[in-house]
C-alpha cells in the first residue's frame, strides 16, 4: 500500500464498526462525524491491478475508505492493491471548503452506480470515468453549478438514457466523450447550454432514433464532432446556427435516413474531414451556402443519396486531399465548383453509381503526382467516357508521375466519335503525358 493509504491498527473493548476499524485491536477510526461524505461506488479491483483513484483539488481536505479496512486520511490519491476481487465498497470523504478540479477513476473496476451527488467542484470540473466496464450509472449532483471542462465516460457499461441535464455549462474549451458504450440508448441533455465545445465524442454507442446536439451552440476554432458507428442512430440535430471552425464531422456507418442537415458548418480548418458514408438510408445531405477552410476529407460513398449531390461549395483542399463518393447507386449527378478549386483532389473515387450519368471534372486539377481516379463501373456509354477523358486530358499537362485513372468496369470503351467528342485520342494523349489510363 503506497501513497498515502495504510491499514488502521486498532485496539480495545467493542467497537461500533461506524466509529472504529477493526484490525489488531481497535483505535477510533479518523473518518469521524467531522468528515462529508463525497462520493461511494464498489470496486472488484484485482490485486494483479493498482486500484488508483486521483483527485486535485483546489481546496479542502479528503480521505478515503477504501472498503476492506483500510484508509487513506489526508491524500487525494492512493495507489492500492487489493489482497483479493472480492466487492468492496468505497468512500471518499471530504472536509472543510471542497473544491475538487479533476476525479480520476480510470480502469478502476467500478461495478454498478458510483454517486457523486454529494461532490463539491471547482469552478471548472474535470471528469474523467472511462474503462470501467462495470460502472452503469452515475448520480451526479442535482444541481451542478460550475462549468464543465470534460466529462470522460467513455468505454463504460452505461445503459439507458445518461441523464446529462444537470450540466448546463461547460469551459471555453469543452470536451465530452460517451464513446464505447454500447447500451447507452440516449442521452438527455440541459435545454439551454452555455460555453464553448472543443470535442462531441458520441460513438460505438446503443443511441436510438436522433441524438440530438441541437443545445450546442458555439465551438472552439479546431473542433471535433464524432458521432459514427451508432447502429440504431437515425439522425443528428445539430443548432440551427453554430460559431466556431471545424477540424472533423463524423458520422458515418449508423442508420441515418432522410437529408442529413450540415448546412450550420460554415467554417473548416486548414485540413479538414467529412466522413458520413455507410449511411445506405441517407438520401441527401445539406451543406451551408457558403463555405470556408480547405478540405482534407469529404467521404460520403454507400448511401442513398437521390438525385445530383452538390459539393460546389468546398472550393479549397489540401495537395493530397481525397474524395470518396463511391457505391452511391441512385446518386445521378455530381456537381463540383463552378470555378477551378484550389489544392488536389488527389484520390478520387467516382465508381459503382450505377445511376450517374456525365459529371464534369474541368474544375478539378491533375498537377500532382500519384494521382489516382477511380471512375470505373458507372454504366457509362461511350459517349461520356469519351466526354470525361477530352475534359481530363484538357485539364492536364505532363511532368507528374504516378498519375492513374481508371475509367473501365462496366463503362463502354471510349471511340473517337460517340457524343461527338474523340475519347481515344484524348486517352492516348493522357498516356502521352505519363498518365495510366486503364478502360477494361
Amino acid at each position: 500500500m503506497t501513497k498515502g493509504a495504510f491499514r488502521i491498527p486498532v485496539y480495545g473493548g467493542n467497537p461500533d464498526p461506524a466509529t472504529y476499524c477493526p484490525a489488531n485491536g481497535y483505535i477510533p477510526n479518523p473518518i469521524n462525524k467531522d468528515w462529508v461524505l463525497l462520493a461511494e461506488f464498489q470496486t472488484n479491483s484485482p490485486n494483479s491491478t493498482t486500484f488508483d483513484p486521483m483527485l486535485i483539488a483546489s481546496s479542502g481536505q479528503f480521505a478515503w475508505d477504501l472498503g476492506d479496512g483500510a484508509v487513506a486520511v489526508g491524500t487525494k490519491s492512493i495507489e492500492y492493491k487489493y489482497p483479493d476481487s472480492t466487492t468492496k465498497t468505497v468512500k471518499l470523504y471530504g472536509k472543510g471548503t471542497c473544491a475538487i478540479t479533476y476525479f480520476y477513476l480510470d480502469a478502476d473496476s467500478i461495478l454498478g452506480t458510483l454517486d457523486i451527488s454529494n461532490a463539491a467542484f471547482s469552478s471548472l470540473a474535470n471528469l474523467f470515468l472511462q474503462t470501467n466496464s462495470g460502472l452503469t450509472s452515475v448520480v451526479f449532483p442535482a444541481t451542478f453549478s460550475v462549468s464543465m471542462n470534460q466529462l470522460y465516460l467513455y468505454s463504460i457499461g452505461i445503459s439507458g438514457v445518461l441523464d446529462l441535464s444537470m450540466i448546463t455549462a461547460f469551459s471555453s474549451s469543452g470536451a465530452l466523450r460517451l464513446d464505447g458504450n454500447s447500451a447507452m440508448t440516449g442521452v438527455t441533455f440541459a435545454s439551454s447550454i452555455t460555453g464553448t465545445m472543443s470535442l462531441i465524442n458520441i460513438y460505438s454507442t446503443g443511441i436510438t432514433g436522433t441524438l440530438d446536439l441541437s443545445k450546442f451552440t458555439a465551438f472552439t476554432s479546431s473542433a471535433s464532432i464524432h458521432v459514427a458507428m451508432n447502429p440504431s442512430m437515425t439522425g443528428v440535430t445539430f443548432a440551427s446556427s453554430i460559431t466556431g471552425t471545424f477540424s472533423t464531422i463524423y458520422a458515418y456507418n449508423s442508420v441515418i435516413t432522410g437529408t442529413l442537415d450540415l448546412s450550420m458548418f460554415a467554417a473548416f480548418t486548414s485540413s479538414a474531414n467529412i466522413s458520413i458514408d455507410r449511411n445506405s438510408a441517407m438520401t441527401g445531405v445539406t451543406f451551408a451556402n457558403s463555405i470556408t477552410g480547405t478540405m482534407s476529407l469529404i467521404s460520403i460513398y454507400s448511401t442513398g443519396i437521390t438525385g445530383t449531390f452538390d459539393l460546389s461549395k468546398f472550393t479549397a483542399y489540401t495537395s493530397t486531399a481525397t474524395v470518396y463518393l463511391n457505391n452511391n447507386t441512385s446518386m445521378t449527378g455530381v456537381t463540383f465548383p463552378a470555378s477551378t478549386i484550389t489544392g488536389f483532389i488527389r484520390s478520387l473515387r467516382l465508381y459503382s453509381n450505377t445511376s450517374l450519368g456525365y459529371v464534369n471534372l474541368t474544375t478539378l486539377r491533375t498537377g500532382v503526382a500519384s494521382l489516382n481516379w477511380e471512375l470505373q463501373s458507372n454504366g457509362w456509354t461511350a459517349a461520356i467516357v469519351n466526354r470525361i477523358l477530352v475534359d481530363i486530358d484538357g485539364i492536364s499537362t505532363s511532368g507528374f508521375t504516378g498519375r492513374v485513372i481508371n475509367i473501365g468496369g462496366t463503362n463502354a470503351d471510349p471511340d473517337s466519335s460517340s457524343g461527338g467528342y474523340d475519347g481515344t485520342a484524348a486517352r492516348n494523349s493522357l498516356i502521352s503525358k505519363g498518365f495510366t489510363v486503364t478502360i477494361t
